[in-house]
């Protein structure tokens, strides 16, 4: 077991691998910080006069908007969710070493540890190290812009009320009842934005899911080519994913392969509705739901992984 892993030897070449690569993580990481700031710049260059969300209470105490906001719930989720799988994607196209060299492979497989040990590096920094420093990265240049963009909202609310000029003999009535509506900061990064309230844990697991298996998939090409890894690898990413364009604009635009011919569905709802009439529709139960969603979403980013591992233990051979 000694010889498979040991959490002191797997600390010990983790703080090789950081301290061997430092300056590049921390070039990457300042690249990925000035490209999100560059586009919340410009962001708040185009939208320089920020609307704003306001609302009145009902009777019942729910909420009646009168304006609602939602660029910057927009932006956020723009930048971090496609920057999430792009730049870890990029990252993990850059795993291991490059095979093409023989005198780095020779080097990094003869270091003292094991090919899990190895192995299990890469998926940590790769993974989850990645994750980690992205969103603080995220959150280190969203939280003084959403205290901003809060500031213009309040200011172009308050100057919107302010600019009405009215009779002295009249109220104007916003509300019922005479009342002033009442102002809503945007907050910060509202997973809402999606729309899917009653099932966002299906969401969830789609996105973790596709995080995993991209970066699962990266680290398999970058230990499957030799040489122009990174090349030979997004070429291999982009030919599956034509296939999968190729299937759903060509092959079976309406429909998937679970749902019958003349049947609709929305990806992350629980019914299916006749095409030809709306009122009839099938329920899925919840359980299978989960079932279906837990094999695709659970196997594809472990089959990656492990064949990642057993292809770079024939490295060893």
């Amino acid at each position: 077991m000694k010889d498979f892993f040991t959490f002191h030897r797997f600390i010990l070449l983790l703080k090789n691998h950081l301290i061997e690569n430092r300056k590049k993580y921390v070039l990457f990481s300042v690249s990925i910080f000035a490209i999100g700031f560059f586009i919340v710049l410009l962001f708040f260059i185009f939208n320089g006069s920020a609307r704003y969300t306001c609302y009145c209470t009902a009777a019942n105490g729910t909420k009646d908007y009168i304006e609602h906001n939602r660029d910057w719930l927009m932006i956020q989720n723009i930048v971090y969710w496609p920057g999430l799988f792009i730049f870890g994607g990029l990252f993990a196209l850059t795993s291991y070493v490059n095979f093409g060299n023989q005198g780095e492979a020779i080097f990094y497989m003869n270091k003292p540890a094991s090919i899990f040990e190895k192995w299990l590096v890469e998926v940590f920094v790769r993974m989850i190290l990645f994750f980690v420093v992205y969103s603080a990265l995220f959150y280190i240049l969203f939280i003084p812009g959403t205290l901003l963009y809060n500031a213009l909202e309040r200011m172009t609310f308050h100057d919107y009320y302010a600019s009405i000029k009215l009779d002295e003999n009249h109220i104007r009535d916003f509300c019922a009842g005479g009342k002033q509506p009442i102002f809503e900061s945007s907050p910060l990064f509202d997973f809402n934005i999606f729309g899917v309230d009653d099932q966002v844990w299906l969401l969830y697991m789609v996105l973790v899911s596709s995080y995993v298996s991209g970066i699962a998939f990266f680290m398999y090409g970058a230990v499957l080519f030799n040489k122009f890894s990174f090349f030979k690898t997004f070429l291999l990413g982009f030919g599956v994913f034509l296939v999968y364009v190729f299937y759903a604009l060509i092959v079976n635009p309406r429909q998937n392969i679970f749902i019958a011919s003349g049947w609709e569905h929305d990806l992350f709802r629980l019914r299916a509705y006749k095409i030809e009439n709306s009122n009839l529709y099938v329920v899925m139960e919840e359980s299978y739901l989960f079932t279906l969603y837990a094999i695709l979403t659970v196997f594809v980013p472990i089959a990656l992984l492990v064949v990642s591992y057993f292809k770079l233990k024939e490295k060893e051979i």
